[in-house]
């Protein structure tokens, strides 16, 4: 393992493919439980597919910021 993390602790990353964008995105996971825990995650637009965007369509294409529950099924 390249990060010695307690077992409740959990690193992630990825990429998001999007109507409008593509992304990638890093995270962190820790469970309360064996079924319930918490994450955090970022983001951020590799590529957008509408290059001349206006209005709203510039919001698909920003820095994000999530924080959720995670469970475990």
């Amino acid at each position: 393992m390249f990060f010695q993390l307690d077992k409740k602790m959990d690193i992630y990353s990825g990429l998001d493919l999007g109507l409008r964008n593509f992304s990638a995105h890093v995270g962190f996971r820790y469970f309360f439980t064996e079924v319930l825990g918490v994450f955090t995650e970022a983001g951020i637009p590799i590529a957008s597919y509408k290059t001349n965007s206006v209005g709203f369509d510039k919001l698909n294409n920003q820095f994000a910021f999530n924080v959720g529950a995670s469970f475990n099924l």
